[in-house]
């Protein structure tokens, strides 16, 4: 089924590369031609494609592990309308020398340990919650391990326990790494 490119692209650019989905050969559109596009993959601006095919494919639930914090393979909700991270914890105060004291999720949590943590507090952080109320919360920076990868975030600390999931990953954390299919869960399982 060969159509014409106005059917596809309405607002031409030259920029926009197609990928051949048997040998990844690239292929420059051009305006005049017309072209089967079920052989095609990819249809976007060169940059774009290489910025995509950098970055690991992520379902809207997961499992992260937080070393600093002795959490392990827990349940993570991937939250692209989130600016932030966020973690459940009660108990939460914040003392003269500027350390957080906490204890982490709920005795209902399997990660559940039951140790009180203290950590500097690296910022008190204005969230909006997702009821609309604004929040001002304690965050912690620490390492986590996603996908086989360490990094560094920072983690807002907060009361989640009527949220189904004890921790959010938020847009700060997923840009430029990782890309989210909504279709699936649990991507990391298939990565162990």
């Amino acid at each position: 089924m060969f159509l014409p490119l106005r059917d596809y692209f309405p607002f031409y650019s030259n920029k926009i590369i197609l990928i051949n989905k048997k040998n990844f050969a690239k292929k420059k559109l051009k305006k005049s031609s017309s072209y089967d596009f079920r052989k095609y993959d990819i249809i976007y601006p060169k940059h774009r494609i290489y910025a995509m095919l950098k970055k690991k494919i992520i379902g809207t639930k997961e499992i992260i592990s937080i070393p600093d914090l002795e959490l392990y393979d827990l349940d993570v909700k991937i939250d692209t309308g989130a600016d932030s991270n966020a973690l459940h914890c009660d108990d939460i105060f914040i003392d003269e020398q500027q350390i957080v004291h906490f204890k982490l999720l709920d005795e209902i949590h399997e990660a559940y340990h039951g140790k009180k943590i203290s950590l500097p507090l690296y910022e008190m952080k204005k969230v909006k919650s997702s009821n609309g109320e604004v929040q001002h919360r304690p965050s912690i920076k620490v390492k986590v391990d996603f996908f086989g990868k360490s990094y560094l975030t920072v983690i807002s600390l907060t009361n989640r326990s009527d949220m189904k999931y004890p921790m959010l990953i938020g847009r700060k954390f997923l840009a430029k790494r990782f890309l989210v299919d909504v279709s699936q869960e649990y991507l990391t399982k298939q990565t162990k």
